[in-house]
């Protein structure tokens, strides 16, 4: 799919986080958002 693209939940901050900023996989994180949502896990 993509390389280089990494997401975790940060249970200080209670969200989750990820290295697109870094990386420029926009498409990994809109794919990665897509996911979540279906699976009915906040982002917000």
């Amino acid at each position: 799919m993509t390389k280089g693209f990494d997401a975790h939940y940060n249970p200080i901050s209670g969200r989750v986080q990820n290295n697109v900023r870094y990386q420029g996989e926009m498409l990994a994180l809109y794919a990665f958002n897509k996911c979540m949502v279906d699976k009915g896990i906040s982002l917000g």
